[in-house]
């Protein structure tokens, strides 16, 4: 048994990620998503307004998605870039 955990990052200059492109969507169908062995606590799908949103600095974001998103406080590798 896997505990898993999806954190939606966004893009740049999205003040409000649930109501921006389909981040809002996605969530929602994570949450209620019904296929057999597909299921996640309500805690394990994170979207999170971001600070920083429309330069979105390297300096802002890792330190709080390590905090606020993962609950990371080491360092943790970043792979996903958005250009």
């Amino acid at each position: 048994h896997y505990i898993m955990r999806v954190v939606i990052l966004p893009g740049n200059g999205c003040t409000n990620v649930r109501n921006a492109n389909w981040y809002g969507w996605l969530e929602q169908r994570l949450k209620t998503d019904s296929r057999p062995g597909v299921s996640f606590a309500p805690n394990d799908i994170i979207l999170r307004d971001m600070p920083d949103p429309h330069r979105a600095r390297r300096s802002k974001w890792l330190p709080f998605i390590r905090s606020e998103m993962l609950d990371c406080k080491d360092d943790a590798d970043d792979h996903g870039k958005s250009r």
